[in-house]
């Protein structure tokens, strides 16, 4: 069963009032949810799957009136990214075999 058909079965037993693993999913708080979406605005940007430009987010920074500080802003966007980047290589070597993406953090 492919991840999207466990995901309709676990809401299928949801709307039918019985248990299902979507119960403990824990909620986000506004602060965490706030920087998955800036996550997923500078991964759609993305050429390749390499990480994020440094500059992409510094530019991302820059732009908009972020509350925090720039460092901060950086480590927790490059941190999402090299999480993803790592789940998408599992994902892909069980898969296809191995085939890495880089994940690493020394991207300036």
């Amino acid at each position: 069963m492919e991840y999207a058909e466990h995901l309709k079965f676990y809401k299928r037993l949801q709307e039918q009032g019985k248990p299902s693993p979507l119960d403990d999913i824990p909620s986000l708080s506004e602060v965490s949810s706030w920087y998955l979406d800036v996550f997923r605005i500078l991964h759609s940007g993305r050429q390749e799957l390499n990480p994020i430009p440094f500059q992409d987010i510094i530019s991302y920074f820059e732009h908009f009136d972020i509350i925090g500080s720039k460092e901060e802003f950086v480590e927790i966007i490059q941190s999402l990214d090299s999480t993803f980047l790592d789940h998408h290589n599992k994902v892909r070597e069980q898969k296809h075999g191995r085939h890495n993406y880089s994940s690493s953090k020394a991207r300036r």
